[in-house]
């Protein structure tokens, strides 16, 4: 199964199903099985028509999506220990009271 990254989503206002199996060398029909699965399941933003057999990806959604996970990234970062993946009860901390270690 190919997969298309947030990047080439976001860079690309539709695509067509032949175009998507083309590229994963998949059925049409396994092809329209999965993106109706990710769309359900909030995996992409986005519409699959099946007159035209386009997917148009709503990218404001899929962009706001990647900013609030990588804020989300943000805050773990500065409040998780690297080392052992504990919480950091502290702010100002410089070691982890749970490994010990420089987080």
């Amino acid at each position: 199964m190919c997969k298309l990254t947030f990047r080439q989503q976001l860079s690309i206002y539709n695509l067509q199903i032949p175009e998507i199996a083309e590229k994963c060398g998949s059925p049409q029909d396994y092809v329209i099985v999965v993106i109706e699965g990710m769309i359900k399941d909030k995996e992409i933003y986005a519409d699959y028509f099946e007159s035209t057999q386009f997917v148009v990806f709503d990218q404001k959604t899929n962009r706001d999506e990647i900013e609030t996970i990588q804020n989300k990234f943000e805050v773990w970062e500065k409040t998780t220990c690297k080392n052992c993946g504990m919480k950091i009860q502290e702010s100002n901390q410089k070691i982890c009271e749970y490994c010990g270690e420089d987080y």
